[in-house]
């Protein structure tokens, strides 16, 4: 009732929306930044800008703070000084155009502060220079016709530092989003319309980040809003120049230093973390600048708030460099560090047990390197370079089961060296090409003895955990493999408010050998105000141990099966279409449908590898026949053989700007596969997922922003009895003998370590999802903001805990859910110098 009751209110607010300050804009500062850079900052807020390269050039820098907060009247006020201005285009999207002179005799003092908006004619805008429309997906297309972007959803930054219960953390708000969720509260990992997080690309100033997530019960990942200047989620990567993934690809761009000022500091800090930045312009030039920004947790120094005694932790610094070497360059130089900790002591007196009286322990390297230069040698070609290397190292140790079962170690290295080159060429105002070529050289290891079993999973077969993984001593796996990939694509507008966009993408990998050609295509039509779209792809991912480490299914891809491996495959339609209802507010519907083939999975035994395996155990003739021991389980040994589909419709209402902004989206849709002969649901199958989120400001210092979210849950296998065996074998057979009960009958129990039966897979559900946060910030000056917030409101439990052990003889076990964030007040300051 009281969750009703919170989204009915929630959806009252966004629907009262009156025009007025937009969120987030008292923490952004223009002053010295590029033009370009801001009306592309703009746009991720929602404004339709269009403008041309040629006329809002890389040089022109914005001269005074804005002191309109508005979009288009901080357009308005950032262009006047360069003699430019907006004029309205068609389906609300505004032009940058130069701005008529003068009245004669007009007098100076009689302009407004804010500028008024002007009237341009087409003659204006001479027919042979092409403009660039700069949406989040940059594209080019014709001028006054801007292209729908299919499956593409933009979030500005401010979004990320003002959404409740995001914790300044993009991976946690993304989840808002229709087609996307969260695996569970703590670890940043997406599952986006139905697939795993295995499946999704993240990419960050154009290098792959295999491991954007950081450790901890708040989840975090190394991305710092503060300094990020456009976030965008194409669900279904229909683009060419995307590839290697098939699911969905997040695009992060960091934004540049300031340059009106040589030095500034700003900061943040937070319940567990917080952060500090500098930055200014280089010395001696004009244009160049810099930041670097440190970021950590100081979780050891509020421990005692914490479940289990785990004391996470993770301090990353990164640096930014931004120069133009000539005026038709411009070359960025980012670079990262970091280390993330998570540390479990014994609690009491110190035990020879343990090594260093340790219980669980992990820890992970981070570094990230990406070079980008633009070059515009004329107004209709750009080219992009980048070279980026990425390395994580991690490794997670946990003695809990010593002595008897000895540690579990495992150690997972992944170093990922690329090369890309991206070249757009105007062919005409209707018409723009597309290509570029990548090469990557990516080298991992997997090592890993012993297990565990961690909370809330209870995979089918052998798990990344190494549950059920018959060791024949450590493992020690190697991939080193090359891949390459170059694709094309063709933009045009055909006339009557048509575009046609043909892709072809052609990828080849070193470690299966194949070459996988996958055509794209996507046609868009303006329909009055309002836009239809649909969209067709074949997409191909290779598997390795990057992708592996963000699943939970284990596989030997280095063993004696490996060559018989192939590349996994998808095939996905989407349709789609989006109408303004008014200036500020657009409803937007999409539905897709996607089909897989050759998706990794893990073989089950042979006849030899059976009999080897019951060989250990004495079956008893009143073995119930249906036991999941007397199945071909699943082995270690992975092949490519599933099967899966999956289809959905999500529709999204969303206000971007305004005293209320903000969108409420809604999803049903379902995905399955066949597995073992059996069709069951994707582990992240969501039936039906509703979320809010909503902005207010409520004065001119005080914002309040709330979210809501209500979901079916996830599928689990449900717990069925099993006949339980000895823990030792019998010293005179050598054989694991089954346990019986004073009276000579077998005893069975429901234990989340059971085995699970093939025919049970995902049959089950977890209750539904629902989750509640609000948010208060208050800008107490110019330069000093503070936030309180409770995430969890209602206090729901969401997650499962590992068991719950019942009174009754045999010790039944069951599941249990539990708050994985219980309700949590948080808090907060921002500083600006």
């Amino acid at each position: 009732m009281r969750l009703r009751l919170a989204a009915s209110v929630l959806a009252a607010a966004l629907a009262a929306a009156v025009p007025a300050t937009a969120i987030g804009q008292d923490a952004t500062r223009y002053a010295g930044r590029r033009v370009d850079d801001v009306l592309r900052q703009l746009q991720a807020t929602g404004a339709r800008i269009i403008f041309a390269s040629n006329l809002v050039p890389p040089t022109l820098r914005v001269k005074a703070e804005p002191v309109a907060r508005s979009p288009r009247d901080i357009a308005e006020e950032v262009l006047a000084p360069h003699g430019l201005a907006l004029d309205d285009g068609p389906g609300d999207t505004w032009i940058v155009v130069p701005r008529p002179a003068a009245a004669p005799g007009a007098r100076r003092a009689a302009e407004p502060r804010a500028p008024q908006k002007p009237r341009a004619t087409p003659q204006e805008i001479p027919p042979e220079q092409p403009l660039r429309i700069e949406e989040q997906v940059d594209v080019t297309e014709r001028p006054r016709e801007p292209a729908p972007a299919p499956a593409v959803h933009t979030m500005a930054a401010s979004n990320v530092l003002e959404t409740a219960g995001g914790l300044e953390n993009v991976f946690q708000v993304l989840p808002l989003l229709p087609g996307v969720a969260a695996t569970n509260d703590e670890e940043g990992k997406l599952a986006v319309r139905g697939a795993g997080p295995e499946h999704n690309v993240v990419l960050f100033d154009g290098a792959q980040v295999h491991s954007p997530q950081r450790i901890g019960d708040f989840g975090t990942s190394f991305v710092n809003p503060a300094m990020t200047a456009s976030v965008a989620l194409d669900a279904s990567g229909l683009d060419a120049r995307y590839g290697g993934r098939l699911s969905s690809v997040t695009l992060l761009e960091t934004r540049d230093g300031r340059v009106d000022r040589r030095f500034a500091v700003s900061g943040a800090v937070g319940l567990t973390s917080g952060d500090i930045v500098v930055e200014g312009r280089v010395p001696g030039t004009r244009s160049a600048s810099w930041w670097a920004t440190a970021r950590g947790t100081y979780y050891k120094f509020v421990a005692d708030r914490f479940k289990d005694g785990d004391i996470p932790s993770f301090t990353d610094l990164q640096v930014k460099m931004t120069s133009h070497p000539t005026d038709r360059t411009r070359l960025t130089v980012f670079g990262l560090v970091g280390r993330e900790k998570m540390l479990r002591t014994l609690a009491g007196p110190r035990s020879d047990q343990f090594v260093g009286n340790t219980l669980k322990e992990f820890v992970a390297d981070n570094r990230l390197a990406v070079a980008n230069l633009l070059w515009t040698p004329g107004p209709r070609l750009t080219a992009t370079s980048t070279l980026s290397l990425y390395s994580n190292d991690s490794r997670y140790q946990d003695y809990y089961n010593r002595p008897s079962a000895g540690p579990f170690d495992r150690n997972v290295r992944v170093a990922d060296f690329a090369a890309r080159q991206r070249v757009s060429l105007t062919v005409s105002r209707r018409h723009t090409v597309d290509t570029g070529v990548e090469v990557r050289r990516l080298r991992s290891q997997w090592g890993m003895t012993g297990w565990i079993f961690p909370p809330g999973l209870r995979t089918v077969g052998p798990s990344t955990w190494g549950r059920l993984i018959e060791y024949d001593g450590p493992i020690d796996s190697e991939i080193v493999k090359t891949q390459t990939g170059a694709w094309i694509q063709d933009r045009a507008s055909i006339g009557a408010g048509l575009f046609v966009e043909p892709g072809l993408r052609v990828d080849w990998n070193s470690m299966t050998g194949e070459t996988a050609v996958q055509p794209r295509l996507r046609l868009a039509k303006t329909v009055g105000r309002g836009s239809i779209w649909a969209g067709i792809a074949w997409q191909a991912q290779t598997p390795g141990h990057e992708t592996m480490q963000q699943g939970h299914q284990y596989y030997d891809l280095t063993g004696p099966e490996q060559s018989a491996l192939r590349n996994e495959r998808s095939r996905q339609v989407v349709f789609g279409a989006e109408y303004p209802i008014s200036r500020t507010m657009t409803v937007r519907v999409e539905a897709y449908r996607r089909m897989f083939d050759r998706l990794l999975q893990q073989r089950q035994e042979n006849q030899s590898e059976y009999e080897r395996r019951l060989a250990r155990y004495e079956i008893p003739p009143d073995m119930p026949p249906d036991a999941a021991l007397l199945e071909y389980r699943p082995t270690i040994h992975p092949e490519s053989t599933a099967t899966g589909r999956g289809a959905g419709v999500e529709l999204l209402l969303q206000r971007t700007h305004g005293r209320v902004f903000g969108w409420v989206s809604y999803v049903i849709s379902k995905s399955e596969r066949q597995l073992y002969g059996h069709t069951v649901p994707f582990d992240f199958d969501r039936r039906h997922g509703a979320a809010i989120a909503v902005n207010v400001q409520v004065a001119s210092r005080v914002r309040v922003s709330a979210t809501s979210q209500y979901a079916s849950g996830f599928p689990i296998a449900p717990l069925q009895p099993e006949v339980r065996f000895a823990e030792f074998p019998n010293q005179s057979s050598g054989l694991l003998k089954p346990l019986r009960d004073g009276d000579g009958d077998l005893i069975e129990g429901r234990y989340p370590d059971n085995l699970v039966r093939l025919g049970l897979v995902n049959s089950s559900r977890l209750p539904a999802y629902a989750r509640t946060d609000v948010r208060v910030t208050v800008a107490i000056t110019k330069w000093l903001e503070a936030y309180g917030e409770i995430l969890n409101l209602f206090n729901r439990s969401n997650f499962l805990s590992r068991e719950r052990i019942g009174p009754e003889p045999g010790f039944d076990a069951g599941y249990q859910t539990e708050p994985s964030f219980p309700r949590l007040p948080s808090y907060g300051v921002r500083i600006m110098f």
